[in-house]
C-alpha cells in the first residue's frame, strides 16, 4: 500500500504522511480531512487491534490550525475508541519538554492550547520529558488514548520519518 499523504499546496516544503507495514490493513479516513489543516488520518488493523492513526503538522505561530485540530480530534475521539497521533505542532509545554524555560512566546501559548486539546480528548502525552530536537535529529513522540498501550520509536533521518516495525507493541 502506498503511504497516505497530504502534500502542502500553499507553500514550499513537504506535507504529512502515514506509512504502514505491508502486513497491516489500512483504510484512509478521508472524511476527517480539513482543507486548512495539514493532517492525515487512517484506520489501521494489526492482528486483532484496530486503531485510528493521525499524522499532523502545525506551522509555527498558527493558532488557528490548532483550533481546527481541536474540532476534528474531538470528532475522531468521539467516534473511535483508540487513537494515536504523531505530531509536530511547534508548541512548547512542560508536558513534553521537562526542562523548558518559561517564556512569553507564541510557541508556549500554542503548547498551552495543545495541552488543553489533548486533555479535552482524554489523550496523554507519551514522552519522557527530554528535549525533542537534538542537532538536526528529531525525537518524535506519540499520544495514545484509553486502554491500549503504545510504544513507538520514530526518528527522522535523511529527510524520512523512520520506525522499526518490530518495536511497535500493542497490548
Amino acid at each position: 500500500m502506498p503511504p497516505i499523504t497530504k502534500l502542502r499546496d500553499s507553500r514550499e516544503g513537504g506535507g504529512v504522511a502515514i506509512y504502514v507495514h505491508k502486513t497491516a490493513k489500512v483504510v484512509p479516513l478521508l472524511h476527517y480531512d480539513i482543507k486548512d489543516l495539514e493532517a492525515v488520518w487512517a484506520e489501521i488493523m494489526i492482528g486483532n487491534v484496530r486503531l485510528v492513526v493521525g499524522s499532523v503538522y502545525i506551522p509555527p505561530g498558527q493558532l488557528q490550525q490548532l483550533h481546527l485540530l481541536r474540532g476534528v480530534l474531538q470528532r475522531i475521539c468521539t467516534e473511535n475508541s483508540d487513537v494515536v497521533i504523531g505530531m509536530d505542532a511547534n508548541a512548547r509545554n512542560h508536558l513534553w519538554e521537562a526542562d523548558m524555560v518559561s517564556e512569553n512566546s507564541t510557541n508556549q501559548r500554542m503548547g498551552e492550547v495543545l495541552a488543553d486539546i489533548l486533555m479535552d480528548c482524554s489523550m496523554e502525552v507519551l514522552n519522557d520529558g527530554s528535549a525533542i530536537y537534538h542537532k538536526g535529529q528529531y525525537k518524535l513522540h506519540w499520544t495514545s488514548l484509553r486502554q491500549k498501550e503504545f510504544f513507538v520509536i520514530m526518528y527522522v533521518t535523511g529527510g524520512f520519518l523512520m520506525t522499526i516495525y518490530d518495536q511497535i507493541t500493542l497490548q
